[in-house]
């Protein structure tokens, strides 16, 4: 198998999670929070592969920036377990004492962790120059209201959700179209 057959495959699965979460935003319910599960591990073959394209420009932070987000990635589901799995199955009562319990916490955590690493990781493109620094800075400001989640309107965060996704899109045509180049197929 071949790094570009990789490094292409990888994309498609970035593209499907993009879809999931698309329709999850649009048509939220129990079976779309399931489907949520598998987003973020989906995200980080695409995040391993722009990680191999610039690895020698990037050095030790690249490497630390790709282990902060695989271990957001690795957290980010426990959110949506809890909406598909718990919730809807508990009373009001011990889902709103949960909410506000150590089951937040670790959600909340797990969320601080994977927001971290996509800044990281879009730092990590800016710094290499190897990709267009666009979708960098579109990523980063995407996923920085939901540090603020309880004061920020759902306009905002639905605006962060499409310019994330646009990002996604951009950087998935540039790693596509640099999975053909010469210097990665050697």
């Amino acid at each position: 198998m071949s790094k570009k057959f990789l490094v292409r495959y990888s994309i498609v699965l970035w593209l499907i999670a993009i879809l999931i979460d698309a329709v999850n935003n649009l048509f939220p319910s129990n079976i779309s929070q399931v489907a949520m599960i598998v987003v973020p591990f989906l995200g980080t073959f695409a995040m391993i592969s722009i990680y191999l394209f610039q690895r020698k420009q990037v050095g030790l932070f690249g490497v630390i920036a790709l282990t902060v987000d695989m271990i957001g990635s690795g957290l980010l589901p426990i959110a949506h377990m809890a909406n598909a799995f718990v919730y809807p199955h508990v009373p009001e009562d011990v889902a709103m004492s949960l909410l506000t319990g150590a089951l937040n916490s670790a959600i909340m955590v797990g969320l601080y962790i994977f927001i971290l690493g996509v800044v990281l990781e879009s730092i990590a493109v800016l710094i290499a120059k190897v990709f267009s620094p666009i979708p960098a800075v579109l990523l980063i400001l995407a996923y920085l209201p939901y540090l603020f989640l309880s004061v920020v309107p759902s306009w905002v965060i639905m605006v962060g959700t499409i310019l994330g996704q646009v990002a996604v899109i951009w950087l998935s045509v540039q790693l596509w179209q640099k999975s053909g180049e010469e210097e990665f197929a050697t």
